[in-house]
């Protein structure tokens, strides 16, 4: 649907179908765009996942009783908000992209454009934040974000994201347990959203990657004690799960239902990134 106008009465409902600005989206052009530049070795995809993140950053937090918080959707132009409330993990996809964004930068000796402002900004929103969520969604992308403060822990670029990285995986294992507690991964493809639950798939194929970087490097273990205790009970936890949801969802079967049909392009995308996530999943 088109974006509701500035004159638009505001309904919660239908905002999830019109079009404009979301901020998950965004952040997950800028993991795109560091990608790329680690793949190419070309810098220009690094400088443009820094101008997005610099672009959009102003446009998408404000100031509120001296602190500061963010819009979950914006108009497609960014000059004014669609829903006024937060999203969960927004402002945790933020800090973690912009971190890695100003690390690959920095591997490359550039130094312009610098998001130190900006990740002070998202460090000063995330501060207190509880993680936890039973959506598979959620869920998958706290594990991806688990695997890429990890990653830049090892590489020696993020020694103060220890803290943060056990809040998170934390959260994640609280949440799993209530999302098997409450969902049925034996129900019908007409009643189940697959992009949701591959979301989940892909979060969950980070978990040995994760534990194997933690076997790689023992400077870790030292950062984060509680990790590794919580990825083995993610991993006992995780494997059933994950395997169940790939199993339905690689079956053409399954692919047939109305809830895959209405949603196509990215059950598409996400089936395609859990079958082979290490280019999403990327060092």
């Amino acid at each position: 649907m088109p974006e509701r106008g500035a004159k638009d009465p505001y309904d919660d409902d239908l905002e999830w179908d019109r079009d404009g600005q979301y901020y998950h989206y965004i952040t997950k052009w800028m993991h795109a765009l560091t990608c790329v530049s680690v793949a190419t070795g070309e810098s220009k995809y690094a400088i443009w996942a820094a101008e997005l993140a610099k672009g959009t950053h102003d446009k998408f937090t404000y100031d509120s009783g001296g602190r500061k918080r963010m819009y979950w959707k914006m108009s497609i132009d960014l000059s004014r908000p669609q829903v006024p409330s937060m999203g969960h993990h927004d402002p945790l996809d933020g800090y973690i992209s912009f971190q890695a964004i100003q690390v690959n930068l920095a591997s490359r000796g550039i130094d312009d454009p610098s998001l130190e402002t900006e990740i002070t900004d998202m460090a000063g929103i995330c501060q207190g934040k509880d993680w936890k969520t039973t959506d598979p969604l959620g869920l998958g992308g706290l594990l991806t974000d688990a695997f890429r403060v990890t990653h830049l822990m090892a590489s020696g670029k993020w020694s103060e994201g220890g803290k943060l990285l056990e809040s998170i995986l934390e959260a994640v294992c609280r949440g799993i347990e209530g999302f098997t507690h409450h969902t049925r991964l034996d129900g019908s493809a007409n009643h189940r959203l697959a992009f949701r639950e591959l979301g989940l798939a892909i979060g969950l194929k980070a978990v040995p990657k994760i534990q194997k970087m933690f076997e790689d490097n023992t400077e870790l273990s030292k950062q984060c004690p509680q990790a590794k205790k919580l990825l083995e009970k993610l991993q006992q936890q995780g494997d059933t799960i994950m395997n169940k949801i790939v199993s339905f969802w690689s079956n053409p079967a399954n692919r047939k239902g109305s809830t895959w049909k209405e949603h196509l392009d990215i059950n598409m995308v996400m089936l395609a990134t859990c079958l082979q996530p290490d280019g999403f999943l990327m060092k």
